[in-house]
């Protein structure tokens, strides 16, 4: 279990910190990406076959809520996530569909698959709980 919390933390605060470096969409296609997010999604099945996928699915929900926390800075809105199998039926769907795909592709498309079936709205915080510069 804190293996699981420490790799959630740690992929978290890489994503929260890779947005907020990259900003939008045009910044993030010249990035330098490296780790879980560019392994093939090949290795992704060859993993899940195996049933050796929890490191990858941890990899998905520190994106995934990595996202979420960059996403609260401008929109207020967040995608619910689902339980852990359920996303590792989802990059399996997208990997078998995408072979040549990458892991960050497949995390991409759930993620927006993601805030379109099951957005969650989430409250204007008042002027004393906004973060502050």
């Amino acid at each position: 279990m804190l293996k699981t919390r420490a790799a959630l933390a740690l992929s978290t605060i890489l994503l929260t910190a890779m947005l907020a470096v990259c900003g939008n969409g045009a910044q993030a296609q010249q990035m330098n990406v490296q780790g879980f997010a560019v392994k093939g999604c090949n290795e992704y099945l060859q993993a899940r076959a195996a049933r050796k996928e929890d490191p990858w699915i941890y990899w998905v929900q520190g994106y995934l809520s990595g996202a979420n926390m960059a996403r609260l800075d401008f929109i207020m809105t967040s995608a619910a996530l689902p339980p852990p199998e359920s996303m590792a039926q989802s990059i399996e769907r997208y990997c078998r569909a995408h072979p040549l795909g990458t892991m960050l592709n497949a995390t991409e498309a759930l993620y927006k698959d993601l805030l379109a079936t099951s957005p969650m709205q989430l409250p204007a915080p008042s002027t004393s709980q906004r973060r502050r510069p």
